[in-house]
């Protein structure tokens, strides 16, 4: 990507899904500032029975996590 973008090339740095809590935007934006016009993001997104899936690996990998995961996916709120 750094060539490209040196080259003059407009680049983007796309950051998908975002998972709440465990992805580090702040250090990936770090990593990437110098090669990149832009930066994307796009939010985990939980529909039908992948809901499940990433609910009990949230469960299993990051209990102290399953409130939040809770309130944003099952309890619909964003804030």
């Amino acid at each position: 990507m750094k060539q490209i973008y040196d080259a003059g090339i407009r680049t983007v740095c796309f950051i998908s899904p975002v998972f709440p809590g465990i992805t580090d935007i702040e250090a990936i934006i770090e990593r990437t500032k110098d090669q990149c016009d832009l930066v994307w993001l796009e939010n985990l997104n939980l529909r039908g029975g992948f809901r499940k899936t990433i609910m009990d690996y949230i469960a299993e990998k990051h209990p102290d996590l399953l409130p939040l995961y809770d309130e944003i996916y099952n309890r619909k709120n964003r804030s």
